[in-house]
């Protein structure tokens, strides 16, 4: 038995505007299929026409991609200036996906934030929460398309990790790459070894005359002291800042340590999962 605990977390890549209409009826027809012995035919006929035209009145790359620069012209903030907007797009991901160049014209992208939402999240990504039960011990949650997963043994988290990469790249979908190491190299700022002394710094920054006649500090400072520095934070390590800012900004992590912060050896005392830490 172990006392460590090693965790991941996966976002997947535009998830509501990635849907595949096509993939994403087969999944629901197999769900209704297995559905037959608790629903009658009426009702599961009624669910497919809502479910079916529901997907057939969006389409992204009609509704949002299609969007260039004379819908642009037509947006304007109160102040009547253009928007300069933009729609950021995974490009690279779909025409790099063996399905969509064998296969254009795919009819892809369901609305977010509909009644549907939720649901059509857990038809599509049911077969991912499948294929990682095969994996013992394992503490896998998933809301829509963020998920976490926690394990003791850290190569069972590695292999639960690519079992979750490999039945999203099945389901067409793209998650973010997944960080693992988030030590970042050693950088410093120094100031110079000759620093203008702080009772000088103080009498000049209290001078009424000096305010009134708003002459810049650094200035003065240059102009009566030129062989010194100006006084300024000493060797500041970045290094710890930089590290935990790369831990929180990846969308896509692991796996690390949950325990006492160590960036070194990728151990941190934080666990996110939809916002919460």
């Amino acid at each position: 038995m172990t006392n460590n605990l090693f965790v991941a977390e996966c976002d997947i890549k535009k998830f509501y505007d990635t849907v595949n209409h096509d993939l994403c009826i087969r999944l629901f027809e197999d769900l209704a299929e297995k559905s037959k012995g608790d629903c009658s035919i009426s009702s599961l006929k009624s669910a497919k026409y809502v479910f079916k035209e529901y997907l057939n009145s969006y389409n992204f790359e009609d509704v949002v991609l299609s969007k260039g620069d004379a819908y642009w012209d037509k947006q304007f903030h109160s102040n009547k200036k253009r928007i300069n907007g933009v729609f950021p797009w995974i490009q690279k991901d779909i025409s790099g996906n063996e399905f969509y160049r064998t296969n254009p014209n795919q009819k892809i992208g369901v609305p977010q934030g509909g009644a549907l939402s939720g649901l059509i999240a857990n038809i599509v990504l049911d077969k991912a929460d499948k294929e990682l039960k095969s994996i013992p011990d394992l503490f896998y949650v998933r809301y829509c398309d963020d998920m976490i997963l926690m394990h003791s043994d850290e190569n069972l988290c590695i292999q639960s990790i690519e079992i979750y990469k490999k039945a999203l790249k099945e389901l067409l979908l793209f998650s973010h790459p997944f960080e693992t190491t988030f030590h970042t190299s050693n950088k410093s700022y120094s100031s110079k070894n000759r620093i203008v002394p702080l009772f000088i710094i103080n009498q000049i920054k209290n001078n009424r005359f000096l305010r009134k006649i708003n002459c810049g500090f650094d200035r003065l400072i240059k102009k009566y002291f030129p062989n010194f520095g100006i006084r300024r934070k000493i060797n500041y390590n970045v290094t710890f800042k930089h590290s935990l800012k790369k831990f929180w900004n990846c969308k896509s992590k692991g796996p690390y340590k949950w325990g006492k912060l160590d960036i070194q050896n990728c151990t941190f005392p934080w666990v996110g999962f939809v916002g919460y830490e």
